[in-house]
C-alpha cells in the first residue's frame, strides 16, 4: 500500500478491461480496495456529496 497517514483508504492494483466480453457488457475499471486504519471512514453519504459536486451530470 502507498497510503499516506492522512489517508483513509488506499486504492490500487487498478485494471481496465475494454468491453464487451463474456462477463460484462461494456467496459470496466476495477481495483482493489483497503482501509488504512489511521483514520475512521467518513459515512458513504458524505462521500457521494463530494464526488457528486466534482463530477455532477
Amino acid at each position: 500500500m502507498n497510503a499516506r497517514k492522512t489517508d483513509v483508504f488506499n486504492i490500487f492494483n487498478l485494471k481496465y478491461y475494454i468491453g464487451p466480453n463474456p462477463y460484462l457488457d461494456r467496459g470496466a475499471l476495477v481495483f482493489d480496495f483497503a482501509l488504512t486504519g489511521y483514520a475512521e471512514p467518513l459515512k458513504i453519504d458524505e462521500y457521494l456529496d463530494d464526488i457528486s459536486k466534482q463530477y455532477s451530470h
